[in-house]
C-alpha cells in the first residue's frame, strides 16, 4: 500500500472516531457550541503543534495569498451555508446531498487540474462515492434526497456540496505554498472566527444556555476535539503527496466505521441501506489498497 493511502485511511478514521465520541454529547449541545468546542480545543492544540513540531509557514507570493483567500472563502461560505440549512431541513436529506462534495472536487481536479488516476483507481473513486453517498441514506427511499436536489429547496443542498467540493481541490493548491501548520493555523482560525460571529450575533440566548452544559459533556467534547484535530496532519500529508481526486473521496469514507459503530454499539436501526454502503466504500478502499 502507498503511504498517502495509509496516511489518508488513517485520517478518516480518526475523524469516525472523533465523530462517535461527540456523539455521545452532541446531544446536549447546540451546533453553535459545539463550533466553538471543537475549533478552540483544536486552536489550542495547533499552538503546541506548532511550537513542539513545526512553525508555519506562510505564502511568500501575492499568488499564494489568492489561491489561500480563495480556499476559505469557499469553506466559510459552505460552512454558514450548511449551518443554516442544518437548522431548517431535515437531516436525513441533508447529509447524502452534501456527501456527494467529492464527486465535485474529482471532477474539478480531473478536468482543470488535469490530474490523472489509472482504470482501477477510477473505478474505485466511482465506488467510494456511491457508498458514501448510500451510508448517507437515513430513509429508505434511496433515491429520495436526489429527488430533493430537483426542488426548490434542494437546490442550495446541492450549491454547499459544490462549494465544498471547490473547497477541496483548492486545499491542493494551497499546499504548494504553505505547509501543514500554516494551512491549519488558517482553516481553525478562520472556522473559530465563523462561530465567534454567530456567537455575537446571538449573544444573550447563547450564552445562557452555554453555562448550562455539563462538565461530562464538556470533557467528551474536548476529547473528540483532540481526535478531531489529530485528522489534520496525516491528512494533509496525504493530499501533498497524493493527488486530491484519490485522497478526498478517502477522507469521506470514515462514515463506514460510524455506521458500524451506529449498529453495533448505539443499536441504531433501519441501517440496512447504509451497511449496504459500507460495504461499497470497502470494495473501494480495497480497490485503491492493491
Amino acid at each position: 500500500m502507498e503511504p498517502w493511502f495509509l496516511l489518508a485511511l488513517a485520517s478518516t478514521l480518526i475523524w469516525a472516531a472523533s465523530t462517535i465520541i461527540s456523539k455521545a454529547a452532541i446531544k446536549n449541545l447546540k451546533p453553535l457550541e459545539y463550533g466553538l468546542i471543537i475549533n478552540a480545543v483544536g486552536l489550542l492544540a495547533l499552538t503546541l503543534y506548532s511550537f513542539f513540531i513545526k512553525a508555519p509557514v506562510f505564502p511568500q507570493t501575492l499568488e499564494g495569498w489568492v489561491w489561500l483567500i480563495l480556499m476559505e472563502a469557499f469553506l466559510i461560505s459552505g460552512e454558514y451555508t450548511a449551518t443554516f440549512l442544518f437548522k431548517k431541513e431535515d437531516v436525513s436529506l441533508y447529509t447524502p446531498i452534501t456527501s456527494t462534495a467529492p464527486l465535485f472536487t474529482v471532477l474539478i481536479a480531473v478536468t482543470l487540474m488535469m490530474e490523472t488516476m489509472t482504470l482501477i483507481q477510477g473505478i474505485a473513486i466511482i465506488l467510494l462515492i456511491i457508498g458514501i453517498y448510500t451510508a448517507s441514506i437515513m430513509k429508505k427511499d434511496i433515491l429520495q434526497p436526489i429527488k430533493f436536489i430537483f426542488t426548490s429547496k434542494g437546490i442550495p443542498f446541492l450549491v454547499v456540496a459544490i462549494i465544498y467540493g471547490i473547497a477541496h481541490a483548492l486545499q491542493k493548491i494551497v499546499l504548494s505554498y504553505i505547509n501543514t501548520t500554516a494551512f491549519l493555523i488558517v482553516i481553525y482560525a478562520f472556522s473559530l472566527g465563523f462561530w465567534i460571529s454567530i456567537l455575537i450575533k446571538n449573544k444573550n440566548r447563547a450564552l445562557r444556555h452555554m453555562k448550562s452544559i455539563r462538565r461530562n459533556t464538556l470533557l467528551i467534547m474536548v476529547i473528540a476535539s483532540v481526535f478531531a484535530f489529530m485528522q489534520w496532519p496525516p491528512y494533509v500529508a496525504a493530499l501533498d503527496m497524493a493527488n486530491a481526486s484519490l485522497v478526498i473521496p478517502i477522507s469521506y469514507s470514515g462514515i463506514l466505521l460510524i455506521v458500524l459503530m451506529g449498529w453495533l454499539v448505539f443499536k441504531e436501526k433501519h441501517v440496512t441501506t447504509r451497511l449496504i454502503g459500507g460495504g461499497i466504500i470497502l470494495t473501494g478502499l480495497s480497490l485503491l489498497a492493491i
